[in-house]
């Protein structure tokens, strides 16, 4: 085999050796981000009725509970008994009349919520522009 030709050289790029402060890059959105509703992950062994009808009492004027899945499939408010399902459920709720939301409105139903459920993790669901910006389940 024959020696790899040498790349040609290339203008040089100044480099900061010494930085006063971190940089910071910024994305800039092109669409305006709005809050349309929260993904709660909850541990529970109980049934998908029986979870639903806690939430629901949760969900107040602002919040609908919309769907409830399980490894990814949907089991409330339609689903199959024949689902194998494990004890982590995804429960999402959505805002009443596209009403708008704001971060302290979740954080309302999260406290709430947490009455009854461990929450595991929690996801905002985000709208950019009139595009969703999150996935659904299957089923849903």
């Amino acid at each position: 085999m024959g020696a790899k030709p040498a790349l040609p050289n290339m203008p040089t790029t100044q480099t900061h050796f010494k930085l006063d402060k971190n940089p910071m890059l910024e994305s800039i959105e092109t669409e305006k981000e709005h809050i349309v509703g929260v993904d709660f992950f909850i541990e529970s062994n109980e049934q998908p009725i029986a979870i639903a009808n806690k939430c629901m009492r949760h969900a107040g004027v602002k919040f609908k509970l919309v769907n409830i899945s399980n490894r990814g499939t949907q089991v409330w408010p339609t689903g199959s008994v024949y689902t194998n399902l494990v004890n982590q459920y995804n429960v999402r709720f959505e805002s009443i009349d596209d009403m708008p939301l704001n971060q302290m409105d979740v954080l309302g139903l999260y406290v709430s919520m947490s009455g009854n459920f461990k929450i595991c993790s929690s996801e905002l669901l985000l709208m950019l522009g009139n595009k969703k910006a999150y996935s659904l389940a299957q089923g849903q």
